[in-house]
């Protein structure tokens, strides 16, 4: 069923009258509801493929212009992606676009003082020389005595 799908589907974009290929479209359509097949978004009725006014397929640079609009309301800048059809001058709003870029974590740069201090911590004496002498868990004689 799904061969048949894809079979219709590509005779839609390979047919070059427009009549004969909405008529494609509408039982590519009608097939794919025949047999509970899951379109992508990109194909179904609301997508982007078929322009829903002519109902021409839409290729890039071909028969469709796809640009970014920006709007800037209350100091707030929107940004919408724009489908055009240039054969019946439909044009189509997507909202898809990331509107707010996420912040970053901010990186601090060390200076030549820092690095040095770190070094200077990091050498092999200054960390013998840092080192705490263990303390034996057992009381000595004196410390015995003393009690």
């Amino acid at each position: 069923m799904a061969d048949k799908a894809v079979y219709q589907y590509n005779l839609v974009h390979a047919a070059k009258d427009g009549r004969l290929r909405r008529q494609l479209r509408r039982r590519f359509l009608a097939t794919c509801d025949r047999h509970n097949l899951m379109l992508p978004e990109a194909v179904g009725e609301d997508g982007y493929i078929f322009c829903p006014r002519c109902e021409d397929v839409l290729l890039s640079g071909v028969n469709l212009q796809i640009r970014v609009r920006y709007e800037s309301k209350d100091g707030v800048r929107k940004r919408t992606l724009c489908y055009r059809c240039l054969g019946c001058k439909h044009e189509m709003t997507k909202d898809v676009l990331v509107q707010e870029k996420e912040a970053g974590k901010s990186v601090e740069k060390s200076n030549g003082k820092e690095r040095a201090r770190k070094r200077k911590k990091n050498n092999l004496s200054e960390l013998l020389k840092n080192k705490q002498p263990k303390q034996a868990k057992t009381l000595d004689l004196m410390d015995f005595m003393k009690m």
